[in-house]
């Protein structure tokens, strides 16, 4: 059972002028017990900092401590979370815009799952240099978001729509599905990616599902092939790689039939990282096949 504490008891004031807060630290929850859940050890927590139905605007949070906080059907505007330990969040229906998340760590957040059919939206968050290892942004619109630099390793954003969003930096086990799980989506989100600028990042096997990405720009150095004719160049890369006698090579086979199966109904171009190659078919057969898909796949940009 969660129990929660409300705004007046962390001494936060509730005002429309700029408040300097920084360096707050906000008592962390306990753990009251633990519970088995199939494989898995389930902690369930007290003392959970619960934010409900309340507009935050213009707070500076910086360098504070704010970690498992709850945010519900909450409205965050003009706030500094600069260097702030945010671990764990959870936010549900929240809208924020023109906030700053540079350098914070939110390793394993939530941050805006849908609620009773209203979907949470981010406009113009810059998360530079923030740590979101192991969180999601589920099936939310982000727009104008700014990801630059940030700590990318099992990040998902399943379900969501972007738009005029820039990444820059290493993305590693990254997710854009556009498909979510979540039941309480609602059916305005666009669940597309327009004006989404990749052209300064790197890839490590980042996965793209049902998204036509022709809207996208993709990373621009030599590490990455981005290929034309998508559906017909995985098949034809599917079939020689199958014919090939390495192992790696199989296993590459068998990485491009997925992507094949979830490429979007209208996908025209896809890219394939040199770097998962490298992983996947090894130093001795990379340089056959990235010939291979040079010459048998039309480029594009």
């Amino acid at each position: 059972m969660l129990h929660g504490r409300s705004l007046d008891s962390l001494g936060l004031p509730q005002v429309e002028g700029r408040i300097d807060l920084r360096g707050l630290n906000a008592p962390d929850p306990t753990v009251s017990g633990t519970s088995a859940f199939a494989d898995y050890e389930i902690a369930d927590l007290s003392g959970l900092t619960e934010i409900n139905g309340i507009e935050w605007k213009d707070l500076d949070f910086t360098g504070s401590r704010l970690a498992e906080l709850r945010l519900m059907n909450a409205t965050i505007r003009n706030c500094v979370f600069d260097q702030a330990y945010c671990q764990g969040w959870r936010a549900w229906s929240t809208h924020v815009q023109n906030a700053s998340f540079a350098g914070a760590d939110l390793r394993g957040s939530q941050m805006g799952a849908p609620y009773q059919g209203r979907a949470s939206r981010y406009e113009k968050a810059d998360f530079t240099k923030a740590d979101l290892r192991g969180a999601s942004f589920p099936s939310m619109e982000l727009e104008g978001c700014l990801f630059l630099q940030s700590k990318f390793k099992k990040l998902n954003f399943n379900g969501s729509s972007l738009s005029n969003c820039v990444f820059e930096g290493t993305l590693a086990d990254v997710s854009f599905y556009r498909e979510g799980m979540n039941v309480d989506a609602p059916p305005t989100i666009a669940r597309e990616m327009a004006n989404v600028d990749f052209s300064r990042a790197k890839f490590r096997w980042v996965e793209f599902r049902g998204y036509d990405l022709d809207r996208v720009k993709f990373p621009a150095d030599d590490g990455h092939i981005v290929v034309g004719d998508w559906k017909h160049s995985l098949g034809r890369l599917i079939k020689a790689l199958k014919g090939r006698s390495d192992q790696g090579s199989l296993g590459m086979a068998a990485a491009f039939e997925i992507q094949l199966k979830w490429a979007g109904p209208n996908q025209w171009r896809g890219v394939i990282s040199k770097h998962d190659l490298l992983e996947a078919i090894g130093e001795d057969h990379l340089d056959e096949v990235v010939n291979l898909i040079l010459s048998s796949t039309p480029r594009a940009t």
